[in-house]
């Protein structure tokens, strides 16, 4: 019998890697904040100034999101706010996953290399890979527990940029208002 030939293999095993999915959306507007961050939950929230003020969220209503930063309560209103993040864990399913991938192709691919002579190469192969794929699963696992990023959970609406003309009549007065927004 012929030795087994890896290429293919890893060519099917590389087309069935998962694709990264796309992040959900940040909240654009108190009220949907309210469903991602619940009171008790640090966030940092940037205002409209440029400042950034980490905290406690105590409370959030239809316009208004109260948070406790040091010894002080802040209220910001929906139009001060700029962004809000909060730091969020990797999931750990996510790294098992990836990891049990990685490890099964690994072990696939090693133990077809090196058992390719023998008669029947498909069921080691398949031991070796569900091997090799759980020790990458506990690796997978053992990596994301250690990663935390900050998240983007709110945005503020962009305004749009541009030139608005309005016209300013009165009895005495004619004239053009001129705004420029940017």
């Amino acid at each position: 019998m012929a030795p087994c030939r890896p290429s293919r293999f890893v060519i099917v095993c590389l087309l069935a890697l998962p694709l990264p999915a796309l992040a959900q959306p940040p909240a654009a507007s108190i009220d949907q904040l309210r469903v991602l961050v619940r009171p008790g939950e640090t966030v940092k929230v940037l205002d409209r100034s440029g400042r950034e003020t980490r905290g406690v969220v105590e409370n959030l209503d239809d316009a208004h999101l109260t948070l406790r930063a040091a010894s002080t309560t802040r209220v910001f209103a929906e139009s001060d706010i700029e962004r809000v993040r909060m730091r969020v864990d990797d999931p750990l399913t996510d790294g098992a996953r990836n990891g049990f991938i990685a490890g099964a192709i690994f072990g696939a691919i090693a133990t077809a290399t090196w058992a390719g002579e023998y008669r029947n190469v498909v069921p080691v192969v398949v031991v070796e890979a569900v091997l090799f794929g759980g020790i990458g699963a506990g690796v997978g696992v053992g990596i994301d527990a250690m990663i935390t990023t900050d998240r983007v959970v709110y945005q503020a609406r962009r305004r749009a940029a541009g030139v608005r003309l309005s016209p300013m009549l009165s009895a005495d007065r004619k004239g053009l208002g001129v705004s420029i927004g940017f």
